[in-house]
């Protein structure tokens, strides 16, 4: 069964799209500092300066980016341990002149129309695969036509150095010379007068006629390499492996996988098995063209199972006629290029002719693999290219010694994929990845600054997370402090109202109780009975005084000693009746502010003292008397009633209590008193302890 193979139109736009692009304003690589200098001017940073913009644009531009190497060809770069490709030689020979640079000259059989060049970089085995390996710094390419009988120099790097391009291919575009020669020099001492030894892994010429590309012209019979010098180590160095086509730039896919496209795997299960030899037919004389080259790719395994070379046989051998009979067919070893195991690819068969205009190919495979006893086979692609080195579609492929129903398989061993990628020629991928190489890096830059700028605004985030907490937590605190003043002004506002109620209802019936005890009294003619109004009378008033005193004490915390003075004597005034008082206050009273505890311990003395005056003292006369002596308050209150002996113990609390009050104030207190001469009470108190709150308060009785 033989199955036919076309391109379809948008194939060929892509092809087409691809081979016209190669010539551009600017090189892909630049050929001189002048260029770099020019495409350095295009890459202006002029994103905005606002995290939540730059992250969006920084986000755009990688998406874009990223959708643009997916029409890129993919680089995977990997690590040979053969063929590594030319280096100069490791240091001067005896009598080497020491002003001559390296030289690498190419000439060929016939002159070519040189389009682009490109050097491939060499990767050293004990390296990384994505950095080059001594890579010249300074260079130049030039040009011979012989005709006109001097080089042209087409890329000029000797005065400065050139941009390293990792594990990318430095390609120069817009050559666009006829060329019988090419040479690439190198200078031997760096700007320090140090020796300096280079290497390159490949070296590609595209050329052609002037309006058609053509393939590496490099690999053509007839075109010769030579040296000034070199270091040749085989297998692993040496000038013939420029053109070897065996480079670490990985193999010539799309980077952009189509899951839809399949590899050709033949596992029989059951039925006729696999014979051990297969032999493939492939007619590619509907291709039009002269063929150049052939590539056979190896298949992807079946469920990602971790197989490199996954069905793909031991031995090949391929033969090209130009008959179906095979009649003086030539036989051709195919190259395996060998790559690491890095790589999806085990191994890409590669058998190159020279251009014959044969019809036919036969590929004879034997050494199948097996799977539980059985002979598979796997295939990615068999791939053409014509004489210019463009992929040809077209081909008819039949094979024998396979079941009927795997043949249909054969369709996809001329779709252009393998793995699901695009298989690209070497002039597209070549270019292609150098034309990745400035996004790849730009890509990277801009993820730098998109993780730098997401870290700068989770930062952001974080300070005004923090920030708005503590301002709720202010705005909180402050409501709290807000609703916790509100509610002492309603307290405040209550008591006042309720201290209020107490002097206008409770002052006004102690009054009237007042008022009538004195008039029952007036009226009683037994002596028992007035003596309990007077009682009656006497707590009236002193509950009287001391609701006002209340009410005068709830407005403020503290008061002025002169303002506490006039109250005590006011307490006086209105609690005694029939006494005459005698008042005697400083005239200028020091300003001294009594705080709570210190106006009631004196208040409260001062209340025992006018109680026992009124109840027990039968006195006629009081005399108050308020003194500032020593920096002391020197407050002395006599009467002039019965008296007592202070001799005998009491059995009350009062006198207890006012000499009390008056050691927890900081002072002292004098009672001296003799039966019929009445009483003299005497408090001494320093202003400095007077204007501070007691230690003890509320010790004693109240």
């Amino acid at each position: 069964m033989a199955v036919r193979f076309t391109p379809s139109s948008s194939v060929i736009a892509f092809l087409v799209t691809l081979f016209l692009g190669v010539s551009s304003s600017l090189a892909v690589s630049p050929k001189n500092p002048g260029e770099l200098v020019e495409q350095q001017a295009q890459e202006k940073d002029d994103r905005s300066g606002w995290l939540l913009t730059r992250i969006s644009e920084l986000e755009t531009e990688r998406d874009e980016l990223i959708a643009t190497l997916a029409q890129l060809p993919r680089h995977d770069p990997v690590v040979f341990q053969n063929h590594l490709g030319f280096h100069s030689a490791f240091e001067l020979s005896e009598g080497e002149d020491t002003e001559s640079p390296h030289t690498l000259t190419f000439s060929f059989w016939r002159r070519q129309f040189i389009r682009s060049i490109a050097l491939a970089p060499a990767t050293s085995p004990f390296g990384p695969a994505d950095e080059a390996y001594a890579f010249p710094r300074r260079f130049k390419v030039e040009v011979l036509e012989e005709a006109a009988g001097e080089y042209s120099t087409v890329v000029d790097w000797m005065e400065e150095d050139f941009p390293n391009p990792g594990a990318y291919p430095a390609f120069f575009s817009d050559i666009e010379l006829w060329a019988d020669e090419i040479r690439i020099t190198v200078p031997k001492r760096d700007e320090n007068g140090d020796y300096v030894y280079f290497a390159l892994g490949e070296i590609y010429f595209f050329g052609g006629k002037p309006a058609q590309p053509l393939d590496n012209v490099a690999l053509w019979n007839g075109t010769s390499i030579s040296s000034s010098d070199s270091f040749s180590l085989l297998p692993h160095w040496d000038v013939e492996f420029l053109r070897d086509r065996v480079n670490n730039l990985g193999f010539p896919v799309m980077e952009n996988r189509d899951e839809s496209r399949k590899d050709m795997i033949i596992i029989p299960e059951d039925g006729p098995e696999l014979p051990e030899e297969i032999e493939i037919i492939v007619d590619f004389s509907a291709i039009g063209s002269t063929v150049g080259r052939m590539d056979i790719w190896p298949a992807e395994p079946p469920k990602d199972l971790a197989l490199l070379g996954f069905g793909f046989p031991e031995d090949v051998t391929i033969e090209f006629s130009t008959n179906k009979e095979f009649e003086g067919a030539r036989g051709v070893a195919p190259q395996a290029i060998i790559s690491s195991r890095r790589t999806a690819f085990r191994s890409l068969f590669s058998a190159r002719v020279r251009p014959l205009k044969a019809r036919y190919a036969r590929i004879r495979m034997s050494g199948l693999q097996e799977v539980n006893g059985r002979r598979i086979l796997g295939l990615g692609e068999i791939a053409l290219y014509r004489k210019d080195g463009s992929l040809a579609r077209g081909a008819i492929v039949s094979i024998t010694g396979v079941p009927e129903e795997y043949q249909e398989e054969l369709m996809r061993l001329q779709d252009g994929y393998s793995w699901g990628r695009q298989i690209l020629s070497e002039l597209e991928w070549i270019k292609g990845l150098a034309e990745r190489r400035p996004i790849d890096q730009r890509l990277a830059l801009v993820r730098r600054e998109l993780g730098t700028a997401r870290k700068a605004w989770r930062s952001w985030q974080r300070r005004l997370l923090y920030m708005g907490g503590g301002v709720l937590v202010v705005f909180f605190l402050g409501a709290l402090i807000m609703q916790h003043r509100k509610r002492k002004r309603m307290l405040r506002r209550l008591g006042e109202r309720i201290t209020r109620d107490l002097h206008d209802e409770v002052g006004s019936n102690l009054g009237s109780i007042t008022l009538l005890a004195d008039d029952l009294a007036g009226a009683s003619e037994e002596s028992d009975f007035k003596e309990d109004l007077d009682d009656l009378s006497l707590m009236a008033r002193e509950a009287n005084a001391s609701l006002r005193e209340i009410v005068w004490g709830s407005e403020q915390k503290s008061v002025s000693l002169s303002d506490l003075l006039k109250k005590l004597i006011e307490r006086a005034e209105r609690v005694l009746r029939g006494v005459e008082l005698k008042v005697d206050l400083p005239q200028n009273c020091p300003d001294v502010e009594v705080p709570l505890t210190a106006k009631r311990h004196l208040i409260m003395f001062f209340k025992e003292v006018v109680h026992n005056c009124a109840r027990h003292a039968e006195a006629r006369k009081l005399s108050l008397s308020a003194s500032i002596i020593d920096a002391k308050l020197c407050l002395s209150i006599q009467d002039d009633g019965v008296g007592f002996d202070v001799s005998k113990r009491s059995s009350g609390w009062g006198l207890s209590n006012m000499k009390k009050r008056g050691e927890e104030l900081g002072g002292e207190v004098d009672i001296s008193s003799k039966l019929g001469e009445g009483t003299l009470i005497e408090m001494r108190v320093p202003l400095e302890m007077l204007s501070k709150e007691p230690k003890h308060s509320y010790k004693t009785s109240n």
